[in-house]
């Protein structure tokens, strides 16, 4: 009778360990890498549609609108005045909204009946050092921030709960609902997330003046454990601004030296 007893409690224990145990982190590889676009309009802050087709992309100094067919390569550009502060978000009913002032502006690109309910969007709120969330449908707003600062690049993930921000030259892994701040990230600029909402792509660039980048590589953070890995060593190259794409097998990035966009594959292993 004990003896049963105590293997009941040991698997039980055991399933408990299992369940609290966090997943095993994976490692990430960049692979066959190639240009995927010209460099004449110095593309930026590339953004994945959700069909994994289109990309929105930004013109030189964030001025200007673009929009290149993976496929294709065919490139159109849809604005060419509007200046961008923040990346733009492409909407699940193929609406585009960017940040103008501490409001969205939208531009219809595709067919659409109206903005989806489930969409949330980060606002930089200047005015009151705040990042605010809103939800589109509902028009319902609320301070992600509870605490002041000059934050900015707020990058929501796919799940809709978490939000890497920005404060200086560190990261901050921020819950969407206005519960707070999770935990510090450490030093870089998060770009994208990947489909699971466990891993930050982003960058880190260098400067030996502190005027001009003299450098920058690509990076991957697991937001459970913190744990970086550097995905790029190429000094000839400025990797920055990652996106991965809806099914997590590519990742498009943008080269600030040259203007160029690439595109490489996405493997994972396990360490």
């Amino acid at each position: 009778m004990y003896r049963k007893i105590y293997l009941t409690a040991l698997l039980a224990a055991s399933f408990l360990v299992f369940v609290l145990m966090p997943l095993r982190a994976q490692h990430f590889l960049i692979e066959n890498q190639h240009q995927l676009c010209c460099n004449i309009y110095s593309l930026s802050k590339p953004v994945w549609d959700n069909a994994g087709e289109q990309l929105l992309l930004t013109g030189k100094h964030n001025r200007g609108l673009f929009i290149l067919n993976v496929n294709t390569k065919e490139l159109r550009q849809i604005e060419s005045q509007l200046k961008i502060k923040s990346k733009p978000v492409w909407l699940k009913n193929g609406e585009i909204a960017y940040l103008k002032g501490n409001q969205y502006g939208f531009i219809k690109t595709l067919k659409s009946n109206g903005s989806d309910a489930a969409d949330t969007l980060l606002t930089i709120d200047t005015r009151q050092q705040k990042i605010k969330a809103i939800t589109l449908g509902s028009n319902k707003s609320w301070e992600v921030t509870p605490e002041k600062g000059l934050f900015y690049n707020p990058v929501i993930a796919p799940n809709g709960k978490l939000a890497v921000i920005h404060l200086k030259s560190e990261m901050y892994l921020y819950a969407t609902d206005g519960s707070g701040i999770i935990k510090p990230l450490g030093t870089g600029i998060a770009s994208s997330w990947s489909p699971d909402s466990r891993y930050i792509f982003g960058f880190l660039d260098s400067s030996a003046n502190g005027h001009y980048i003299d450098g920058s590589e690509l990076f991957v953070l697991d937001v459970e454990t913190a744990e970086r890995q550097q995905l790029t060593n190429s000094p000839g190259i400025f990797e920055m601004w990652p996106a991965v794409s809806p099914d997590g097998k590519k990742v498009v990035f943008s080269d600030e030296k040259t203007g160029s966009l690439f595109i490489a594959g996405i493997k994972k292993t396990n360490p």
